[in-house]
């Protein structure tokens, strides 16, 4: 049996591709596609806590803003990346492509603002969320499992990081 590096289904001997996922067994490694990448950033989470804090602590208060990330992103089906302190990095196109990837990562980030909106309705001491997309041609390493930097490279990466970055919470 021939297990997939991305995402672990046992395939036959024979299989060019995986089964469940549809990744190239015998690819180079690198392809160019047209993926959207989607950044989320909680806003202003380390003036909660001061210098030194535990880390536990502010772990606990990331958690659930992880979770409700992670559920909207993969339920639209895009793949969370990386996930760095407040930040999360979603590609929509990798490992699986759909023709309307782009609109899939809006419809996720503008699920994400209705899920924060409502939390802060209800408390208003809540976390804010600030988000970033872009849509472009990358390099991604299939088949050899993510590392860092090298999983999907390319300028839109970057794009999707400043707009997250400069967007209103």
């Amino acid at each position: 049996m021939r297990t997939c590096p991305i995402c672990g289904a046992r395939n036959p001997e024979h299989a060019r591709f995986c089964i469940s996922c549809g990744t190239p067994f015998d690819a180079s490694g690198d392809e160019r596609r047209l993926i959207t990448a989607l950044f989320a950033d909680v806003v202003d989470v380390q003036r909660r806590f001061e210098p030194g804090a535990d880390p536990e602590d502010f772990t606990a208060t990331l958690r659930p803003f992880h979770v409700l990330l992670r559920q909207q992103i993969e339920g639209f089906g895009g793949t969370v990346e990386k996930v760095i302190g407040n930040v999360v990095f979603s590609v929509f196109g990798v490992p699986t492509t759909h023709e309307d990837d782009a609109e899939r990562a809006v419809r996720a980030a503008l699920r994400i603002r209705e899920e924060m909106q409502q939390r802060r309705r209800c408390d208003p001491s809540s976390l804010a969320v600030r988000v970033g997309i872009a849509t472009g041609e990358v390099v991604v390493s299939l088949g050899r499992g993510p590392r860092i930097g090298e999983r999907v490279t390319g300028d839109v990466v970057n794009i999707a990081s400043r707009l997250q970055s400069t967007s209103p919470p």
